[in-house]
This record gives C-alpha cells, structure tokens and sequence, in this order.
C-alpha cells in the first residue's frame, strides 16, 4: 500500500509540476508579445532621428519614406521635386545602408522603412 502512495504522490507531483510549467509558458509568451509591441513603438519613436543621422542629400527622401511609409522613386520624385533617377539612386543607397528594404511588384519598385535601425 505504500508504493502505491508514493506512486500517487509522485503523479500529483509531477502534475503539479507540469501544470506550473504550462502557467509559467504562457506567462512567458504574453511578456514576449509585450516586448515586441514595445519594440515596434520604440522603433515607431526613433524612427524620425534616423533621418537626422544622414547625409544632407539623403535625408529628405528618408523623411518622405518616413511620412509615407510604402512609396516609389516616382513618389518620392514628386514630393521633393527632384528626378526619379535621383530618388531611384537615393532610394537605393538608403536600401544598402539598412535603412529601407525594397520589394518588386512586376517592374515597380516599393521602399519602406526597415524595421530596425541600423548601427551607424
């Protein structure tokens, strides 16, 4: 009788234990789901002194990308009054420094802002 209850208080141990660890896995979650939205709002904060680290000839395109958010070189031609070859160029140079990504759409080409800030 004994082992039997050494074996039932192993089991409600180990349910314990499992039951604990499945509150503490959730727990784990939600806070790294908070971490995330907080990053994305630092980076939503930080985000208008990215244009303040660049070149003078870079940073309007950076602060019309920033305005905009999803734009093309035709955009951003017609917003800081220079030509699309221009912005195309400066577009292109703000996508290898890490400040923009690019992405295709048949021949089009769109710019965002990168989600993390580049280290300068």
């Amino acid at each position: 009788m004994g082992h039997k209850t050494n074996e039932e208080n192993l089991r409600n141990i180990l349910r314990s234990l499992l039951q604990s660890s499945e509150e503490d896995s959730k727990l784990i979650k939600a806070m790294m789901e908070a971490l995330k939205r907080m990053e994305e709002k630092l980076d939503q904060i930080l985000a208008p002194t990215r244009a303040l680290m660049l070149p003078n000839h870079l940073r309007p395109t950076m602060m019309v990308v920033q305005q905009l958010g999803e734009v093309t070189a035709r955009q951003v031609s017609e917003k800081t009054k220079r030509t699309r070859a221009t912005m195309s160029n400066y577009l292109n140079q703000l996508v290898r420094m890490g400040y923009l990504k690019k992405w295709k759409v048949g021949k089009v080409a769109y710019f965002s802002p990168a989600l993390e800030t580049p280290v300068t």
